[in-house]
């Protein structure tokens, strides 16, 4: 596709995302997380493909899954991909006032975030560096504005590129506003 095309394809898809944003932006986050839910549950059924995918790999990870089986797990991860996928839309116009133990009215509270920060406070205070592993499981977008909230300025979150750079742009401001410093998979970490 050509340069200009892909300028006049972007811009009505910019104008649906600043819409969409604007709307699930504004809602409390945990009613973004149910409709992302029910996202998640249309999206499994009305994309045959994609469904029939998710099933095709699980199947190659454990072949001694039954098919049942697979699909419950398939359908589950598509339900929580669409949560992910509200919470972070929903998180573009929020502060971090929205997040942690003692969240704003329509904020998230985390269980055991205290006990999370006192261990990270522990190992700093010994002179020593944390480093927090974790998988896309659950919500990864909250669990990087959380750290970003409580390490402000001493955390790095590593990140793979999107291939689409709207797509990269707009996920980049939500990450960098809610305090998270991003480091690409081809950047160095000594930055």
């Amino acid at each position: 596709m050509s340069s200009l095309s892909n300028v006049i394809f972007s811009w009505p898809l910019r104008l649906i995302a600043v819409f969409f944003t604007a709307v699930i932006g504004r809602l409390p986050i945990s009613v973004s997380q149910r409709l992302g839910r029910g996202f998640g549950r249309l999206c499994w059924f009305l994309l045959r493909k994609d469904r029939h995918q998710a099933c095709q790999n699980l199947c190659h990870l454990d072949a001694g899954l039954g098919e049942r089986t697979r699909n419950r797990i398939a359908r589950a991860s598509f339900v929580q991909m669409g949560e992910t996928v509200m919470e972070a839309i929903c998180l573009s116009l929020k502060s971090q006032d929205h997040l942690g133990s003692s969240p704003v009215s329509g904020g998230v509270k985390v269980r055991g975030l205290d006990d999370f920060q006192s261990a990270v406070e522990r190992g700093l205070g010994h002179g020593k560096g944390v480093i927090l592993i974790s998988a896309h499981i659950g919500s990864w977008e909250l669990a990087a504005a959380l750290i970003g909230k409580s390490l402000r300025h001493d955390n790095a979150i590593m990140a793979r590129r999107y291939h689409n750079p709207l797509q990269q742009q707009y996920v980049d401001g939500i990450r960098s506003r809610l305090g998270s410093r991003l480091v690409y998979q081809d950047e160095s970490l000594l930055k």
